[in-house]
């Protein structure tokens, strides 16, 4: 008989933890969840979260960190077997993190993938490459591919159903886009 390996209870509560936390950080501690980034690159002004948004965009971080967390301590006695590449991991790692949003254009992820095609559309053109183009390769290669591999690994060795797994790799990326958000807020444009 098969271990189990994903606790749907013990990530649910551990996902109320840590939503309770991300919370009660944003929304306590740090007056109306103010973005760390203040000012975007290109002159737009970058607003807070309001804090039912805040509220929500915790939740769904904390949720997101608790079935990772749930995952890691279900197979924390076969971490050799997880994370050990074959196909599929490192498939829906590399699809993980071409999805995987870094910055928040209005209120829309702008993701890897749209990064990567842009540099590619200067490459093709002989122009030169804007200069945020290195950081974003560099955030690429060093964060979000090794990061994107670690939970594509404990989804698909901790979890046997395929739609569950579509869910859980859906929750991850909702946790990072509310982790952006929390951090750098939205921006509007003025018509």
């Amino acid at each position: 008989m098969q271990p189990v390996r994903y606790n749907a209870p013990q990530a649910i509560l551990l996902g109320l933890i840590f939503s309770i936390a991300i919370a009660a950080f944003f929304l306590i501690f740090r007056s109306e969840a103010a973005p760390l980034l203040g000012q975007f690159q290109h002159g737009m002004r970058m607003y807070a979260l309001p804090p039912t948004f805040a509220s929500i965009a915790s939740f769904l971080l904390g949720m997101g960190i608790g079935s990772q967390v749930s995952l890691l301590w279900t197979n924390a006695n076969r971490l050799r077997a997880v994370f050990r590449p074959n196909k599929g991991r490192v498939i829906s790692a590399l699809v993980l993190a071409l999805v995987t949003p870094f910055s928040i254009l209005i209120i829309l992820p702008v993701t890897f993938l749209f990064s990567l095609l842009v540099i590619l559309g200067h490459l093709a053109d002989g122009r030169a490459l804007p200069p945020e183009s290195n950081w974003t390769l560099l955030t690429f290669g060093l964060v979000a591919l090794p990061l994107a591999y670690v939970f594509a690994s404990l989804i698909i060795s901790g979890v046997r159903g395929r739609g569950i797994r579509v869910l859980l790799f859906a929750q991850v990326w909702l946790a990072i886009y509310s982790a952006v958000l929390l951090s750098s807020g939205f921006s509007t444009i003025d018509l």
